[in-house]
């Protein structure tokens, strides 16, 4: 249902964008350098530990007005986990995530433009412990901020922090992981091309 909801607000923001005229498209994608934040596995609060991991991401958007823009984004995330309550473990955790983002940039009198963000949609989260997956969609919240700078006449090199967090994900009781806390930060590079 949280997918479907947020499936329907990105095809929402395309059907509105068509009012605006093709100046005002925008598309772009980025790697990522991300980490998954240590947190509670259970209602015991025993944590979990989790290496650095990358991560990309696309999106394509318009300009509501000449500094706030509306956009669809589609990201991966995928980080190793190193340990449960101390003890090394062998696994990994992944995430997909679809996500309607609002920006508003900020107009300097410089090639960098400074922007702030916030998004929200769903992340399909999969735990993969022992060879055996565990997955569950939940509702996503993001926020972001970052600049742009001119590389060329239409073209814009992004750099970005954000910071991604979901509702608990419900890994299978037979791991005795229980509710898992998600958050996770990532640095950005990217290319933004304006239509």
């Amino acid at each position: 249902m949280r997918k479907s909801l947020s499936a329907l607000t990105v095809l929402s923001l395309i059907s509105y964008a068509t009012t605006a005229g093709a100046e005002a498209w925008y598309a772009g994608g980025y790697g990522a350098i991300n980490y998954t934040h240590d947190g509670s596995t259970n209602d015991a609060g025993v944590d979990a530990s989790y290496d650095f991991g990358l991560g990309l991401g696309g999106y394509f958007g318009f300009h509501v007005q000449e500094n706030i823009r509306l956009e669809g984004e589609l990201s991966y995330r995928t980080n190793d986990i190193d340990s449960r309550g101390g003890v090394p473990i062998a696994g990994k955790v992944e995430s997909l995530a679809l996500m309607a983002n609002a920006f508003v940039d900020f107009k300097l009198k410089s090639n960098v433009e400074p922007y702030i963000g916030a998004g929200i949609g769903a992340a399909d989260v999969d735990y993969r412990i022992s060879g055996i997956d565990y997955t569950d969609t939940v509702l996503a919240l993001q926020v972001m901020g970052g600049f742009a700078t001119g590389i060329a006449p239409t073209v814009d090199l992004t750099v970005d922090y954000r910071l991604f967090l979901t509702d608990e994900v419900r890994v299978g009781s037979g791991v005795g992981w229980g509710r898992v806390d998600y958050v996770n930060s990532a640095v950005t590079v990217g290319i933004r091309k304006t239509f």
